[in-house]
């Protein structure tokens, strides 16, 4: 279940805007050369979209902002696809950023816990690679359970398809 005060989900970014709005709010830890590689190719199979990397006060600073930027260009990708957000105030504007995304893509090979399940909560569908090991798996075993096997990816081209 939401958190008390979580906000309703609202309409879908995309039906605004007429372009999807990709997201992560993951710890940027998780997110490898590896994973933005195959989010890069999402962005260029949809040139329109957006991929909108959130991480509590980590990229505030510029050398982050600067290395994801310089490896999504690496691929093709650049600053006009990719927005950085830092932190927000409190747990109630933490939910309320994802009415401004359409799709969450989860990292692998150590998926999101409580960052997918805010995603969940918020009316998102997110998009999983399964791993081998039991952080590679939690994004799987979310998605089984609500009946979105669909949304979850064996591989890098898997992936790039279920997210399109």
């Amino acid at each position: 279940m939401p958190p008390d005060g979580a906000p309703d989900p609202g309409p879908l970014h995309c039906l605004e805007n007429g372009a999807v709005r990709f997201a992560s709010f993951n710890n940027l830890g998780k997110l490898s050369p590896a994973v933005v590689g195959v989010w890069s190719r999402i962005l260029k199979v949809l040139p329109a979209s957006k991929l909108t990397l959130k991480s509590v006060n980590r990229l505030q600073d510029s050398g982050a902002r600067d290395y994801f930027s310089g490896l999504s260009g690496s691929h093709g990708i650049y600053q006009e696809q990719l927005e950085f957000l830092s932190g927000d105030a409190d747990l109630q504007s933490h939910l309320e950023r994802h009415r401004t995304v359409d799709i969450a893509l989860d990292p692998f090979p150590c998926n999101g816990g409580t960052t997918s399940c805010e995603a969940f909560w918020m009316g998102l569908p997110v998009v999983t690679m399964e791993g081998d090991t039991f952080m590679g798996r939690q994004g799987v075993n979310y998605l089984e359970k609500l009946g979105l096997e669909d949304q979850i990816a064996k591989d890098a081209e898997s992936f790039v398809a279920a997210a399109v």
